[in-house]
This record gives structure tokens, C-alpha cells and sequence, in this order.
């Protein structure tokens, strides 16, 4: 008996903006910037800048955040204003990084990075100074704090990323190897940017010299490749943001003047603001450094060797096309695939199930039919509609067309509805059905288990479906497939 677990992970995430915009992974904002801080001419005024690094919204209160490294403060700009002019809430002795901002019940407390003097700083709400936090930060560039307000730091010239708690007052490694660089799986060429999936526990680390950006599951040994792996993809990332629910990433490419975005399980990246080329114009970037989003979906990136901001207008947030989300879906299977069909060394048989007479192909074709590979389920969209109480999702299940649609009975202690319909009869040779699911969820705490029998005609499968609760505030989801 085989077990195979599908890698699905299902994250509906309740932010605490309740007016921040969903922005779609097929968005798309005004090429064109505008100055939002910072002249373009380097200076130490309250409307210039000198090399801003990291930035940093908060978005409760729309205030943006800048390291303003060759001025070594933190300068706050009030987006609801537009106001120009700068305000310093944190003067230091060593040139900032980076900059998280953490709400604590007094008010907005800031975690500043300072590489040149191996720490973090934490300056709490109307402090007039810092202090040190956490262990020493060996030129220390990416943060990350999370709710439980366990600090995340990227310690580059040490090729690890090691998490703080301020309970237990202890680090532990939780991505590279201590003081051994590689690119290898498990090791960083200089770690820079990280976020963190709070969902699921994930780390996302950008890779600088290797040109990448690693993946580290939660107590995980090693990493796995999520974008790039070299030139032709990167020339240093330096910042990563992670869409918690789609797992689309935004990651600024410094060398290559723009930023990028990488769906989840694609092979290449597309440009959404940037990439023409190194300069001062408006729909251009010099050496960005770290990007953020407002409330409303606007972009925002640190223009460092320019000495400005750019803002970025939300121009289109219409949801992606279905083929959109199958052509990725199906990218994902040829990978698999393809993989499988290098291992074998052979051609591909296919019966038919009424057996009457084969399929034979050479070479492996997208999408791939071995009989063996199971060809979902995959998630189309996920949403929650906490007034009725209900999970709503739809799954794709691809079938070679030489096949009949697998049967499939539902089992579950909650109320569950389901219908199923072809979406596309055939699409690269496989015939797309859809499964619309509406699941009843309880309030409180707990976790339901939904089974779910397949028959695929050649062989059967016992699955398992875990929906956990938390508070309402977030759902997660994961599949157990048993083949018999």
C-alpha cells in the first residue's frame, strides 16, 4: 500500500486591516510612480532622504515607515496627507537596514535592523531612544516579527536566520547553517529579506548572492526553491512579500531595477513595476531596496541610490481567469511528471477503461497521463463567508479524456453540500471537472474531518480532508490520500 500526501494547504487569514484590499494575483498597478517621499536629490531635510532601505506600512494607521540609512533615523510619512515632509520618530548611532512596526497596547512599536552595529533595536511608542533586543545580529539585515512577538532576524555574514523569544529569551536556527554558506538546499549565499507565513508557519528568505528565494517549512532541516535559482531570474532580491492566502510573491530584484511576481508553483516571474531600465524617470528605480502595500492595494518601493519612494497605483484587481489558474496548475503536473517519466526512461501506456484499445505516447506531453499519478484534487479558489457559517470552495480533479470522471462520495460529521460540473471538456488532452463544496463550519475552536472515497476506475482512494478552527479568525486545510 502506497501513501501519498498532496501538498495542498488551504490558509483563509482574517487581518486585522478590515478595509485592506484582497489584491488579486493577477493585479495590476500604473507602471508609472509617483514620489511619495524624498526629493530624488540626497539630503538630511524633513522632505529629503539619503539611501532609504527598508520601508514599512502600518496599515491601521496608513503611516509610512523609511530607514533612511545615510541619515541613520526613521522618518514617518502620513499617507492619509500626502504630506511630503518627514517626521523623525527615531534617531540613532548606526545607519538602519530595515524596519518592522509591531502594534503593542500603547501604540506602534518599531524594530529597526542595524548591520554596521550587530543588533535590533526596539523603540516602543513615544520612546526617545532604543534598546537592544534579542542576541547579538551579526550584520544583520532582514525582520520579521510575529503575533506572539517572537523576532525573526536574517544574519548575513552567519548565513542563518534565527528566531527570538522574548518568553523564553533563547534564539534557535530556524533557516541555513551556522557560518557555512552554500547553495545548497540547506545553506544561504547572504540571507537579506524574510516573511513569514503565520498561517502555516512557513519562512521565506531571499537568497542575494544565490539569486533565489528559499522556502523553509516550519522546523524544517532544509530549504526549497520558490523563485529564481540564477541570473536569468534575479540579480540580488532583497525583499519578499508573501500573499498568505495565494502564496504569490512579490520580490524586489534590486540589480534588475524592478519588482517582481511569482505565483505559487510557477517557473518564472512576471514584472509589475520597473524593469525599464536603470535610471530617475518616473517608470524607473535605481538599486530598490524593499517594497510594501498600503490598505488599498497601492505599492510602494524604496528607491534607495534615487533617494525617494515611489508610489504605485492599484490599477486592475480583477480576480485571475480560470485558464490562468489551470495553466499554472498544469505547469505544476508537467514538473511532476516529467520527473516521473525521466526516472522510467520509457514510453507512457494508457488504457482506456472500457479496455477496447491503448493510448501510446513517446515523449510525455502537458498535461501527462501516467495511469498511476493522480491528477488532483486542486484547489480552484477558497473563500469563507463567516455570516453563514460556511467553507466555500471549488476543486479541480483532471482525468485523461480517455478516462470516464472518477465518482466520488463525501463523509462528514458537518453538513456538506457539493455539486460537480466539466469545465473544460478538453484542455491539453484532459477533461477539467469542477467540485463545488459548501461546508457547514462550526463556531469555536476544533478541527472537522471530511472523508471522501474516489473511484478513479483503475484504482480507489480513501481521502481525508482536515478544515481547523482557530477563533474564526482563519481556516486551514490540508489532504491525506491513501491509494489502494
Amino acid at each position: 500500500m502506497q501513501f501519498f500526501i498532496i501538498y495542498i494547504s488551504i490558509v483563509l487569514y482574517y487581518f486585522s486591516c478590515i478595509e485592506c484590499v484582497k489584491i488579486s494575483s493577477c493585479a495590476k498597478w500604473n507602471r508609472t510612480g509617483v514620489t511619495i517621499a524624498g526629493t530624488g536629490v540626497a539630503g538630511s531635510s524633513a522632505e529629503q532622504l539619503h539611501d532609504p532601505t527598508g520601508i514599512f506600512i502600518h496599515k491601521k494607521t496608513n503611516i509610512l515607515y523609511v530607514a533612511d540609512y545615510g541619515n541613520k533615523r526613521i522618518q514617518t510619512f502620513d499617507l492619509n496627507k500626502l504630506s511630503t515632509t518627514g517626521n523623525t520618530v527615531a534617531s540613532l548611532t548606526s545607519n538602519p537596514h530595515k524596519v518592522f512596526v509591531d502594534d503593542d497596547s500603547n501604540g506602534p512599536t518599531i524594530y529597526i535592523s542595524l548591520p554596521l552595529s550587530d543588533h535590533i533595536e526596539k523603540w516602543v511608542y513615544g520612546a526617545t531612544s532604543g534598546v537592544p533586543i534579542g542576541d547579538a545580529c551579526f550584520s544583520c539585515l532582514g525582520i520579521w516579527v510575529d503575533k506572539e512577538k517572537n523576532l525573526y532576524t536574517a544574519e548575513s555574514s552567519r548565513f542563518r536566520v534565527r528566531k527570538w523569544s522574548p518568553q523564553t529569551n533563547n534564539s534557535t536556527v530556524v533557516a541555513g547553517r551556522t557560518d557555512l554558506n552554500g547553495s545548497t538546499p540547506d545553506r544561504f549565499g547572504l540571507p537579506d529579506g524574510i516573511s513569514v507565513d503565520e498561517t502555516i508557519g512557513d519562512i521565506y528568505v531571499t537568497d542575494y548572492i544565490n539569486n533565489r528565494v528559499q522556502k523553509w517549512a516550519k522546523d524544517s532541516e532544509t530549504g526549497m526553491t520558490v523563485a529564481g535559482s540564477d541570473f536569468t531570474s534575479f540579480s540580488g532580491p532583497s525583499c519578499v512579500m508573501v500573499d498568505e492566502e495565494t502564496k504569490t510573491m512579490y520580490i524586489v530584484d534590486r540589480h534588475n531595477e524592478r519588482v517582481q511576481r511569482w505565483l505559487a508553483g510557477a517557473s518564472s516571474g512576471d514584472t509589475v513595476v520597473g524593469g525599464a531600465g536603470r535610471g530617475n524617470s518616473s517608470d524607473q528605480l535605481n538599486e530598490p531596496r524593499h517594497a510594501d502595500f498600503d490598505s488599498k492595494g497601492n505599492l510602494y518601493v524604496s528607491d534607495a541610490w534615487n533617494h525617494r519612494v515611489q508610489m504605485y497605483t492599484l490599477i486592475d484587481n480583477e480576480p485571475c481567469r480560470t485558464s490562468a489558474a489551470l495553466s499554472i496548475m498544469f505547469n505544476q503536473i508537467h514538473s511532476m511528471a516529467d520527473t516521473k517519466s525521466k526516472e522510467n526512461d520509457t514510453d507512457v501506456i494508457v488504457e482506456k477503461e472500457d479496455a477496447s484499445e491503448t493510448l501510446t505516447e513517446g515523449l510525455i506531453v502537458r498535461p501527462p497521463n501516467p495511469a498511476d499519478l493522480p491528477l488532483g484534487p486542486y484547489f480552484q479558489f477558497i473563500t469563507t463567508d463567516l455570516e453563514k457559517m460556511q467553507w466555500i470552495g471549488s476543486v479541480l480533479v483532471c482525468r485523461h479524456i480517455g478516462f470516464d470522471g472518477p465518482k466520488i462520495e463525501f463523509t462528514a460529521d458537518v453538513k456538506i453540500d457539493y455539486d460537480r460540473d466539466i469545465l473544460y471538456e478538453d484542455l491539453f488532452g484532459m477533461c477539467a471537472y469542477r467540485i463545488n463544496l459548501y461546508i457547514e463550519i462550526p463556531p469555536g475552536e476544533g478541527e472537522e474531518k471530511i472523508t471522501w472515497k474516489t473511484d478513479w476506475g483503475h484504482s480507489l482512494s480513501n481521502d481525508a480532508f482536515y478544515i481547523s478552527r482557530y477563533n474564526q479568525k482563519w481556516r486551514s486545510g490540508f489532504f491525506f490520500i491513501e491509494w489502494i
